[in-house]
């Protein structure tokens, strides 16, 4: 029973690119102490810096799990992506009748970054996915 474990989890391991893990991981935790460095030479609070720059989280968490996912499996975040940005002009061209850049950007952003984060994770993951 106990060969039976080691054997299923040596498999699952085999396919995970620890390597690939660890840069990702480098990666985030280098853009982090960036934006530490940034809040300490403006003396801008970190919450507002990180508010602020938002985008560029999402941009990096997006870039780095379209390089997990790779060409074929990248279109699907990229269509999600998309969709929340039509769903939040189609709600706001309802609720307002108007389309104001200015709120349409902060909950765009807002909402990007939790989709990213959850593409991230998942994109650690894309060993599983079926080669096409």
């Amino acid at each position: 029973m106990v060969a039976i474990r080691e054997e299923k989890r040596g498999k699952f391991m085999a396919g995970m690119n620890v390597q690939n893990i660890i840069l990702d991981g480098l990666i985030i935790v280098g853009c982090y102490v960036f934006e530490w460095l940034i809040t300490k030479l403006t003396e801008t609070p970190l919450a507002m810096l990180q508010k602020k720059l938002r985008w560029l989280w999402v941009l990096v968490l997006m870039a780095l799990a379209l390089k997990n996912l790779g060409l074929y499996w990248s279109a699907l975040p990229i269509l999600g992506w998309s969709i929340i940005g039509l769903t939040i002009v189609i709600v706001q061209w309802q609720r307002y009748h108007e389309l104001v850049y200015r709120r349409f950007w902060h909950r765009f952003w807002k909402l990007s970054y939790a989709y990213a984060i959850l593409i991230f994770i998942g994109s650690i993951f894309s060993y599983l996915l079926p080669i096409v």
